[in-house]
């Protein structure tokens, strides 16, 4: 079974979405969350569940859930969810963290962000959703 961890930026994502929704029904934003931490569970019996999103970033997969996409990524310690955002969004100017580099204690090194790169097919892919 593989462990699925959520990034700092996946965690400010689901607070975003349960406020936003909570203003017009805390119950609904609830059962929403719910349904999205269900379905990231399932990376723990099926990582690759998700399909690739190269569009975004060559070890980019995405599920979605009603409205809501899940971005994540599989490495070697599972699958790590990184973003979850509204599938409506310019997903062209998400950005997608790189991959924490480690150092030989294996305290983070470092960790950039860098946005994805806009291309014209990126942009009709996204527009038409």
């Amino acid at each position: 079974m593989t462990r699925v961890r959520q990034s700092a930026r996946a965690r400010a994502d689901l607070v975003r979405i349960w406020r936003w929704i909570a203003q017009r029904d805390e119950e609904r934003a609830s059962a929403i969350i719910r349904r999205i931490e269900a379905r990231a569970a399932i990376l723990a019996r099926h990582p690759e569940a998700g399909r690739l999103r190269p569009d975004i970033a060559p070890d980019a997969r995405s599920l979605s859930v009603e409205r809501w996409l899940i971005f994540y990524r599989i490495d070697r310690n599972g699958a790590e969810v990184v973003r979850v955002v509204d599938a409506s969004r310019d997903l062209t100017k998400m950005e997608w963290p790189r991959t924490t580099i480690h150092s030989r204690a294996g305290s983070p090194h470092s960790s950039i962000r860098t946005p994805v790169l806009r291309t014209s097919a990126n942009h009709r892919r996204t527009s038409a959703a």
